[in-house]
């Protein structure tokens, strides 16, 4: 039992250390609209990461790979189907959202200094304008992200295979696996609380820019994963 409790601190450890929810939380903290409003984030990566635990350990998962595998080559070319149209529909988006960008870029007879101003302005007033609706899915999103490439969790739960555990048991070393996981995050909400000026200057500077670079990045975006469904899909049609 001790190797299992230190597999689950080691695995934790190196599992927490997740690059995509960390830099969506440095870039949402600044963002909310009072500083306790970023556990809407944290939670969701520790109880989606639990619950994957349990559905993994349990063999739901392979169950419902299984039902996917088996479905009829019909029910697989309808939703390839669906896939290239929500790529077509991406992809339409990508262009409205271009062409607004660009309809909104016209020259206006308005002061320089005086749209600086309202520009200045108005990013004071969006900055905190993340509600924690909005992080419980960013955080769900970030996790389910991780997770398909989160190789230490994928082996510690393989280790655990090899013991044979009451439910409690594996509740409890799931329990402190996702403790040690969203520990970098709740690190980073005590940093920011400490030093909230400092950092609500520096996410208004990087609010500007992302301001500025919204109207290139997002319909490029928009685009390049239409894209992706539009080619995927036609070529499991």
């Amino acid at each position: 039992m001790f190797e299992l409790i230190t597999a689950t601190i080691a695995a934790g450890a190196a599992d927490s250390l997740n690059p995509m929810a960390i830099t969506q939380q440095f870039v949402l903290q600044g963002l909310v609209k009072k500083p306790h409003h970023i556990w809407y984030f944290i939670l969701p990566t520790g109880i989606i990461s639990l619950l994957f635990g349990y559905l993994a350990y349990f063999g739901v998962i392979e169950n419902v790979g299984g039902l996917l595998s088996g479905l009829p080559d019909s029910a697989k070319r309808a939703l390839f189907m669906l896939l290239a149209a929500a790529g077509v529909v991406l992809l339409g988006v990508a262009a409205a959202t271009a062409a607004r960008k660009i309809l909104k870029n016209k020259p206006a007879k308005v002061n320089d200094a005086e749209k600086e101003n309202a520009d200045e302005q108005a990013v004071r007033k969006k900055i905190k304008s993340v509600t924690p609706g909005a992080l419980v899915l960013l955080g769900t999103g970030a996790t389910f992200a991780e997770l398909m490439t989160s190789m230490p969790y994928f082996a510690f739960l393989a280790y655990m295979f090899g013991f044979d555990l009451s439910f409690w048991q594996i509740t409890v070393l799931l329990v402190v696996y996702n403790i040690l996981y969203m520990l970098p995050l709740i690190v980073m909400y005590i940093v920011y609380v400490t030093a909230q000026k400092y950092f609500d200057r520096f996410y208004m500077f990087c609010k500007k820019l992302l301001e500025k670079a919204s109207g290139i990045l997002v319909p490029v975006l928009e685009a390049g994963i239409g894209g992706f469904c539009l080619v995927w899909g036609a070529m499991h049609i």
